[in-house]
């Protein structure tokens, strides 16, 4: 091989093998991206508590399902989300508390346990996420990362914000705020850029001095698989701790 296309191909791997740089942050930008991380935390330490009752349609290869949620959770990891089909019938009922969990199919008289920090909840509800991480959806929150200004850019699209949240200099995450600071939607990318999943919230309304999103939607490859709208929100009341107590497991039953 002649010398000069070692050279190139030497350059090209070297290119390959580089991660991308990462511009530094203008003077204005740390100020502005402490302000904006201030916000997001003090929204998502704001919900407590909360019940509500919501309308769902879960869309996937393994659930096609139309019904209603009772929703009763603690944050950050208890969570009593009772699933009823139209006729009110209770098809299902999730109680997770720490380190526990239990799914309960009273039509089966069976219970399955399984592990609140694993991602497992995908055959049952339509997502693939932790009790922990449905709790913040639930609560309108998004599974962001850990949040700190050197690892954010930011750009403004008209009067909403965009925030792009880095990982080895490739974004992994993407929020875009309207400028009252509600949260519209969240992006989690690929690392080639492309968005592989996204949660989309709508029809923010006020509860108890707290904008809240009734209308959350999850999106996997361009795909609706989960629409949940809120038709009530109670916000910060002290719940039952009853609603949390996992059940003894039955024989038969088993973690997933």
């Amino acid at each position: 091989m002649p010398p000069l296309w070692k050279f190139i191909l030497l350059c090209l791997l070297f290119a390959a093998c580089t991660r991308p740089s990462i511009p530094p942050l203008s003077p204005g930008e740390a100020p502005f991206h402490r302000e904006i991380i201030g916000r997001l935390k003090a929204r998502e330490a704001a919900v407590r508590t909360l019940s509500g009752m919501a309308r769902v349609v879960i869309n996937n290869l393994k659930i096609r399902f139309v019904g209603t949620e009772v929703i009763h959770l603690e944050a950050p990891d208890r969570l009593h989300l009772e699933i009823h089909d139209p006729l009110g019938g209770l098809q299902m009922l999730l109680v997770a508390k720490k380190e526990k969990g239990a799914l309960l199919f009273p039509a089966k008289s069976s219970v399955r346990v399984f592990s609140p920090q694993k991602k497992n909840l995908y055959h049952f509800l339509g997502v693939n996420l932790t009790v922990s991480e449905l709790i913040r959806l639930l609560a309108g929150m998004p599974p962001l990362p850990l949040l700190t200004p050197e690892k954010i850019r930011s750009e403004r699209d008209g009067s909403a914000i965009i925030l792009s949240f880095l990982k080895k200099g490739r974004v992994c995450q993407r929020i875009r705020m309207n400028g009252s600071g509600d949260l519209l939607r969240w992006d989690r990318l690929d690392g080639g850029g492309t968005v592989e999943e996204s949660l989309l919230f709508g029809d923010f309304r006020e509860v108890k001095g707290m904008r809240l999103p009734f209308r959350i939607r999850l999106e996997v490859a361009g795909e609706t698989l989960l629409s949940l709208r809120y038709q009530s929100i109670l916000l910060n009341r002290p719940l039952d701790p009853g609603l949390f107590q996992v059940p003894p497991v039955l024989p038969g039953g088993g973690e997933r």
